[in-house]
């Protein structure tokens, strides 16, 4: 495996792997693992297994002299770097949930992901001057969801951090990257929102892109990290949750439009069952919502609004394993969007 991958060039994003994983184990399986140590080590083992991949393979583009213009040259797709810090983060909260005796791994990692991070903030802002240039509208027409991966990134961070120094890293960083990574999320928001509202392209089987479902996955994260920090008031925490469960049923409405049209263009092989890497972010933002639903305090929460948040919690771990099996399925069996097959196909 590791053979092949360091022969095949891993997309920016491939970081949305290691999320997906570690947001299943930590959200919708986390009572199962909790209840079996030797399922809880090996869970923490696929993740690092799949995490030290993810680096070795960028340590390679590193020494050809290609991670300039594969990763960081773009001024859009280099917002994906945010999944290697989003990656690093959730395999530090799978180790300090499930082996804690890797402790030293995990703060390791956290330094490292401290040095991703500064160099990940110089990306962000040099994208942002590039898009808000007077010539920038060229590129603003091709923005989308992965944008919102800098929030992500930021709000992981705070959760890596406590649990590894605890309480202490929370009162110093907690409240200001927490307003950061939320400042963020509108920054990309109104970005994304102008792109569609704009475009006269209203073919959502080509127009629209798999990473536009982190408009809800980004703000479940921003939600989590505030309730189990306790960096924002419960009142604000409930405005995020409902925030989210609006741009959820929106985002997935359109997405199943979207999946309607691909089907009747192409057929259901080659509409639905094609591989692309950014499609992991689905299955992250899901496990992300029901993580999010599963810490949403209840004082201020409305009775319909508990009755809704009961039902998510209720399908919710069965909805992110299947899409999870689903994805690994795809995966191993679908046609990858680098075959050649039209562009119009592409995810």
């Amino acid at each position: 495996m590791l053979s092949r991958v360091l022969k095949q060039q891993v997309p920016t994003s491939a970081g949305a792997i290691v999320m997906a994983t570690g947001i299943l184990l930590l959200g919708a399986m986390q009572k199962v693992v909790f209840q079996h140590k030797e399922l809880a080590i090996i869970s923490t083992t696929l993740v690092l297994l799949l995490l030290f991949i993810l680096y070795i393979a960028f340590v390679r583009d590193m020494i050809l002299g290609v991670m300039w213009e594969r990763h960081f040259c773009d001024p859009i797709s280099s917002f994906g770097v945010g999944t290697w810090i989003a990656a690093t983060s959730v395999s530090i909260l799978v180790i300090m949930n499930f082996a804690l005796f890797l402790r030293p791994i995990a703060l390791i990692l956290f330094l490292l992901n401290c040095i991703l991070t500064i160099s990940y903030i110089a990306i962000i802002v040099r994208n942002y001057i590039l898009l808000f240039k007077s010539n920038g509208s060229r590129l603003r027409k091709k923005v989308h969801g992965i944008l919102l991966l800098a929030s992500v990134a930021i709000q992981s961070i705070i959760a890596a951090g406590q649990s590894v120094f605890g309480k202490p890293f929370v009162a110093v960083f907690g409240t200001w990257l927490w307003w950061t990574g939320c400042l963020l999320y509108g920054l990309g928001f109104v970005l994304i929102l102008n792109r569609y509202i704009r475009s006269e392209d209203r073919n959502l089987a080509q127009n629209w892109k798999n990473t536009n479902c982190i408009i809800h996955g980004a703000m479940s994260i921003s939600g989590l990290v505030g309730a189990t920090m306790d960096v924002v008031s419960p009142a604000i925490l409930v405005m995020v949750w409902i925030w989210v469960m609006i741009a959820f049923c929106i985002v997935e409405g359109i997405e199943i439009a979207r999946s309607m049209q691909r089907i009747k263009r192409y057929g259901w092989k080659e509409g639905m069952w094609i591989y692309d890497t950014s499609q992991w972010a689905r299955n992250f933002t899901f496990g992300m919502l029901l993580a999010f639903s599963m810490h949403l305090p209840k004082q201020g929460i409305l009775t319909h609004f508990v009755n809704t948040k009961s039902f998510v919690l209720s399908i919710g771990p069965y909805i992110v394993v299947i899409l999870f099996v689903v994805e690994v399925l795809i995966a191993l069996t679908g046609r990858t969007t680098a075959s050649k097959i039209p562009e119009s196909v592409n995810m």
